[in-house]
């Protein structure tokens, strides 16, 4: 169990629903949030199926500007390949086009995989940051990343 505070709590009883079932990130790790005690501003939590936070997430890492994340799209539609790359570098760079081709990243900004849906707005950290608050506001788990946003526990498939 893990506990934390919140400096603006909920308005109403679904704000704390929407709340339940959520995840925070504590010590490195995903919680999935059991309940939660607005007076004790407590929550309570258990391990999440998904462990370890992946890399690609930052644990209070440095903000990434809209820029970056342009030219890093730039760089995947390109055909360039900087002379100034080692082996390694250049390797990583062909596995990651072919990646953003293969996913169709040049045409969709929505990937699916299980029951996790992943959304590229190509925006920077701060953006995609409010974009998952806003959709945390309508009861998805949303979590922010380098590259955009993650809905766990979501699919396309209607019920």
């Amino acid at each position: 169990m893990a506990t934390g505070c919140w400096s603006e709590g909920p308005r109403n009883d679904s704000d704390f629903e929407r709340r339940r079932q959520g995840l925070v990130l504590f010590a490195g790790r995903r919680w999935l949030i059991e309940e939660v005690d607005e007076h004790a501003h407590v929550l309570q939590v258990a391990p999440h199926q998904g462990g370890n936070v992946p890399q690609f997430e930052p644990v209070g890492g440095e903000e990434i500007h809209d820029a970056l994340i342009e030219e890093m799209r730039h760089v995947y539609e390109s055909d360039d390949t900087p002379g100034y790359l080692d082996d390694a570098a250049r390797s990583l760079l062909t596995e990651g086009r072919a990646a953003y081709h293969r996913l169709d990243l040049h045409r969709l900004s929505i990937l699916e995989a299980g029951r996790q849906i992943h959304l590229f707005p190509w925006l920077g950290s701060a953006a995609s940051s409010v974009f998952a608050v806003a959709l945390a506001t309508v009861g998805l788990g949303a979590e922010a990343h380098d590259l955009g946003i993650t809905i766990p526990g979501a699919n396309s498939s209607p019920p």
